[in-house]
């Protein structure tokens, strides 16, 4: 009994140091595995349209991550925080109210001439600064909105209710993107607006069909102006060209006649120095050359019956001209 009870203790701890150490070795492995996932959980994917920012400790050590497979300190010594930068973004703010019926409405601007309007517009921005965005300023779309209720206010102080509502919305659009942007730039929010799109305004509603009218009244103004200078545009030209063409033709008529008159002036001067060498000669040749150019042209009339010297002394002679 002694001897089984024995040969029991020593199976035993045979069994317990076999077990012992396939379970350190199996410890060990289970540990290996633990820390090669830990290490693996340090790859990180950035997006296409993100950028990430890499933290130590809680303190930025890599910005604008582009995209792709990346690597960084398991947590909790590294933290990623990603950001879209390339997505445009959109929000309507408005002075309006849907109620009706109401002389000034609750929400409402006030123009240059101290006129009341209700308008309503629409922000594209974009992230351009992640930093900025993420750990320098809290709740940047609430910052973004109270810069541009701002910016609105500014822009519409400086212009006419009836440059608003008509020519002006360009540059009230403009205006209220660049007042914006300064203050989202002094703020440090890293923001940036993309557009500012004017989306409706209008002035009170029992004032709404007086503005309407002046409104219609200057566009046909502006039809009727635009129309006139097109036609000033086409039919001025035109003139143009036929005054180019009547100066043309007359300074032509002049060259030419010019050219004539020198020509028989020089003809004719030809013919005096010849007269004066001979006159006798050039004045009987002037009859001569005069005389071929006019009989060819003579007709001759016979009148009477007699065929003798009366006959021929009755003849006469007839030039007509050419």
């Amino acid at each position: 009994m002694d001897k089984d009870s024995r040969n029991f203790t020593e199976l035993k701890k045979d069994i317990l140091s076999a077990f012992s150490a396939d379970t350190n070795k199996l410890c060990r492995w289970f540990a290996m595995l633990l820390f090669g996932i830990y290490l693996l959980s340090g790859i990180y994917i950035v997006k296409i349209n993100e950028v990430g920012l890499v933290k130590r400790f809680g303190k930025v050590i890599r910005e604008n991550v582009e995209s792709g497979i990346h690597y960084r300190m398991p947590w909790p010594i590294d933290e990623v925080d990603k950001v879209r930068i390339k997505e445009v973004m959109r929000t309507e703010l408005s002075f309006w109210s849907d109620k009706a019926g109401e002389d000034i409405l609750p929400s409402y601007c006030v123009t240059g001439d101290k006129n009341i309007v209700h308008l309503k517009i629409v922000v594209n921005y974009q992230i351009k600064g992640p930093k900025s965005f993420l750990y320098e300023i809290y709740n940047s779309k609430k910052i973004l909105e109270n810069s541009m209720y701002s910016a609105m206010v500014d822009a519409i102080s400086k212009v006419n209710v009836d440059d608003i509502l008509t020519i002006a919305k360009h540059r009230f659009q403009q205006d209220t993107m660049r007042l914006c942007q300064e203050r989202l730039n002094f703020l440090r929010t890293g923001l940036e607006i993309k557009s500012v799109e004017l989306k409706n305004i209008e002035p009170p509603s029992k004032v709404l069909p007086m503005f309407k009218d002046v409104v219609n009244a200057r566009e046909d103004a502006s039809t009727m102006i635009h129309d006139a200078e097109s036609y000033s545009n086409k039919i001025i030209p035109n003139a143009q060209a036929e005054a180019a063409k009547t100066i043309s033709q007359a300074q032509a008529y002049k060259i030419k006649k010019i050219a004539y008159a020198q020509g028989e002036t020089n003809k004719f001067l030809k013919i005096l120095e010849e007269y004066k060498k001979a006159e006798d000669i050039t004045e009987f040749r002037l009859h001569v050359e005069t005389l071929e150019k006019v009989m060819p042209k003579a007709k001759k009339y016979i009148t009477g019956s007699d065929t003798n010297d009366k006959e021929i002394a009755n003849t006469k002679f007839f030039i007509n001209s050419p």
